[in-house]
């Protein structure tokens, strides 16, 4: 389905036209889905392109914005279809965003003039605690589709070996079929000149 990508980012900018001005959301938003497209063939140029716009709307001060949901996507891609560098490079990444959000969102709570040390602590807890689920969950599911990717590569894998099996032993037949075959006929040939 590669339309999706473009079907969504049609969708977000019909919607943010209808609304009536387009944020400072969307510069950071569309590159963030396109680079999406790109997660699953290319899994490390899809967190390092979407890792890097999440860290430059954080410290443009922009704390959320809608492409963020493409950070779970990037690392479910690279553990999933990456290699072991990349796959410990997705998770490195999710946690890194974990902590950054957290303390972001927890340097706002402390500068707000309405809230306390108190609220500020449970911004913190919160947001570490949810984000730690949120990484742990897409892990484990990631971890999953990339034990199904191996257990259908290596069905393909025997399915391939199985055809190669039957394609030798059917010329080892034919060579047995043509041994046997010129055997008759020497016998033949043999006892005729005899």
């Amino acid at each position: 389905m590669p339309w999706c990508g473009g079907a969504v980012t049609l969708l977000l900018t019909l919607f943010t036209l209808f609304i009536g001005a387009v944020g400072w959301w969307l510069p950071f938003t569309l590159p963030m889905v396109a680079a999406g497209a790109i997660c699953r063939t290319r899994p490390g140029w899809g967190v390092a392109v979407i890792g890097s716009l999440a860290v430059i709307h954080v410290a443009a001060g922009l704390m959320v914005v809608l492409g963020d949901v493409m950070t779970f996507y990037a690392m479910f891609c690279a553990v999933a279809y990456g290699s072991t560098r990349i796959h410990v490079a997705g998770i490195i990444a999710g946690i890194a965003g974990v902590i950054t959000q957290t303390l972001s969102w927890t340097a706002t709570t402390i500068a707000s003039p309405y809230a306390s040390a108190i609220e500020a602590f449970g911004v913190f807890v919160t947001l570490l605690v949810t984000g730690t689920i949120s990484i742990v969950a897409v892990w484990a599911l990631a971890n999953l589709q990339r034990a199904r990717v191996r257990q259908l590569a290596l069905q393909r894998e025997r399915a391939e070996q199985a055809v190669r099996e039957r394609e030798q032993r059917t010329a080892l037949a034919v060579a047995e079929e043509r041994a046997r075959i010129a055997r008759e006929m020497h016998d033949v040939v043999a006892h005729s000149l005899s």
